[in-house]
């Protein structure tokens, strides 16, 4: 992390964006969790965006101009632990750090959020652990959009969300989403939201 951040200000001298996207997905209980597979829960999920938003951020309040840092994380859901706890833990942590940093920065007009999706999308994710299949997934378009969205807005001015990209492009205006199915006509598996209880029940167990 330090690496990374140290050579894009030397090749651009300032960061303004920065999106926690990395994650490791485990989708079992704790027993069946060994501690070296949780480490690495911990390391890609949870130390990772942490070590990569400080330094990023301290570039940021250098700059004096803002900025906007962006998890990939899910909203807090006590309820879908069972099953999938020490992913969970990992990518709970991670939304709780973005709302920390919204707290932390605001003096410095710094927005940290968090975006999930609301359907399953084709990644190598949901093609390894065979969540659904492409009539099931929307392309990576809608997160990208949805990004683009959040970051065409004056620095600062959202901050301490968590945002599901549906959601959010509808608050955006926007009303179409046939557009984003990989396959013309598919129906996606909702992942999030009320729709969401047969895809997380597939996911790892008991989900409710």
């Amino acid at each position: 992390m330090e690496a990374a951040v140290a050579q894009t200000l030397e090749e651009f001298e300032r960061i303004d964006f920065v999106i926690n996207n990395a994650g490791a997905l485990w989708p079992a209980p704790v027993l069946d969790t060994s501690l070296n597979k949780f480490n690495l829960l911990l390391d890609v999920n949870l130390r990772g965006p942490f070590a990569l938003a400080r330094l990023s951020a301290e570039a940021m309040v250098a700059q004096g101009e803002g900025g906007h840092i962006l998890n990939i994380a899910p909203p807090v859901d006590l309820r879908l632990l069972p099953g999938r706890t020490p992913y969970l833990i990992t990518k709970f942590g991670m939304a709780m750090l973005a709302q920390g940093l919204a707290g932390e920065l605001s003096l410095h007009k710094i927005a940290a959020n968090n975006l999930w999706p609301a359907t399953a999308i084709e990644s190598q994710a949901t093609i390894n652990h065979q969540l659904g299949t492409r009539e099931h997934w929307r392309t990576p378009a809608i997160l990208c959009d949805a990004m683009l969205a959040l970051f065409g807005k004056p620095s600062g001015e959202v901050t301490g969300r968590d945002l599901v990209d549906e959601e959010w492009l509808r608050e955006c205006g926007v009303e179409d989403f046939a557009g984003y199915s990989c396959v013309e006509g598919g129906e996606p598996l909702y992942i999030h939201g009320p729709k969401a209880a047969a895809a997380w029940a597939a996911f790892g167990g008991a989900g409710k």
